[in-house]
């Protein structure tokens, strides 16, 4: 796959964040502990309750592997029907992640030619 220039990741992800069309009950997470208050409340929540969030009901669907551990908080875009994760690794790559399956969409580095990642050094 062929990377995109740094300028054009970040347009996409403006463009992204911008155009996205919310599924009936489904929440974008768009920020750091989902909204500006950095509280992580959800106030749209139907769905998971104490009932339902157990060790039966309630755990990992998928995973997907990355080149990197993941830095910082995914962002969660719904658009199209469709849930997309948005994660960043310390590779300093940025995956476009299938919600459903954890399949890899895109990625694309953020590195220039003479750049490399932050762990290389250590």
């Amino acid at each position: 796959m062929k990377a995109l220039p740094r300028q054009h990741v970040i347009v996409f992800l403006v463009f992204v964040a911008c155009s996205t069309t919310l599924v009936s009950g489904q929440t974008n997470v768009l920020t750091w502990h989902n909204d500006n208050w950095r509280d992580g409340l959800n106030s749209s929540e139907t769905i998971l309750n104490q009932a339902n969030v157990n060790a039966t009901q309630f755990g990992k669907l998928c995973s997907a592997v990355l080149d990197g551990q993941v830095f910082g908080q995914p962002l969660v875009v719904s658009t199209g029907g469709q849930n997309v994760v948005y994660v960043g690794t310390m590779n300093d790559t940025v995956y476009a992640l299938n919600g459903t399956n954890c399949s890899v969409i895109a990625s694309v580095s953020l590195l220039q030619t003479s750049e490399e990642p932050c762990n290389a050094r250590m």
